[in-house]
């Protein structure tokens, strides 16, 4: 299975458990850990909704994630630590520009990369906060195109993201439903686990197959990037069962 699809059914999952929120469209989750055994190329931004020809979002994370001078450090303590026996590691942070607005820290902390008895490398990912979808999906593009090319790696034992809160949200969940097999079915776990998110996730559908996102910039956005993560056949057949479910919408 490959990481995209790991991805996947991890956030389904998590959408069919029933738990307490101040936010209908949201399901909060402490001390989450996402882990995978090596980052590979199955996904693209284009695979969770951004525009593949569009460099604003990767500027963006480059901007505010990447460290150069913490990044360097840690690269030249590494390179001694291979050319050594034994175990080791290092740390970097993932602390860069700092906008105008200080009212919070950075979403990623940083993260630790180990050289293992075994010869293998563990990477361990720190989260104070991230959305699992749309955003997660960004941070997962940016680890692997962006930081870990920095480091001469042995080969990887395991990518463990540490999330310390971490959010579902309703309004993003069609943009994992072509990395599900049997996506009906998925969908239909969430209907069995938690009602009132499953009828959330109606809400927004509707919305998105009806064009009724026309007047929102944001929800637009997402209205006109699933026929381009979706592809032809499969938006159809999506459109198509989410209006049959409409009822159960209300």
């Amino acid at each position: 299975m490959t990481i995209i699809n790991e991805w996947a059914h991890f956030c389904n999952d998590l959408a069919t458990k029933e738990i307490r929120s101040s936010k209908p469209n949201t399901k909060t989750f402490n001390g989450l850990i996402f882990s995978f055994t090596n980052f590979d190329d199955s996904f693209d931004l284009k695979t969770f909704g951004y525009k593949p020809e569009s460099p604003k979002k990767m500027s963006q994370m480059m901007m505010h994630y990447f460290n150069t001078e913490s990044v360097e450090a840690a690269k030249k303590e590494y390179k001694k630590i291979l050319l050594k026996d034994g175990t080791g590691s290092v740390g970097v942070s993932c602390r860069g520009y700092r906008t105008g607005d200080k009212r919070q820290d950075f979403c990623i902390q940083g993260l630790t990369i180990s050289k293992l008895y075994t010869g293998k490398t563990r990477i361990d990912i720190f989260h104070r906060n991230t959305e699992l979808i749309k955003k997660f999906g960004a941070d997962l593009v940016f680890f692997r195109d962006k930081l870990m090319p920095n480091f001469d790696q042995l080969p990887i034992d395991s990518v463990n993201f540490y999330c310390a809160n971490a959010n579902i949200n309703a309004m993003f969940y069609p943009l994992i439903i072509p990395y599900l097999d049997n996506w009906k079915l998925r969908l239909n776990s969430i209907r069995l686990g938690d009602k009132k998110f499953y009828r959330q996730i109606l809400r927004w559908s509707l919305r998105y197959v009806n064009g009724e996102g026309d007047n929102y910039r944001f929800i637009k956005r997402v209205q006109d990037s699933l026929p381009r993560v979706m592809g032809k056949s499969l938006y159809k057949d999506f459109s198509n069962h989410i209006k049959e479910l409409s009822n159960e919408a209300l």
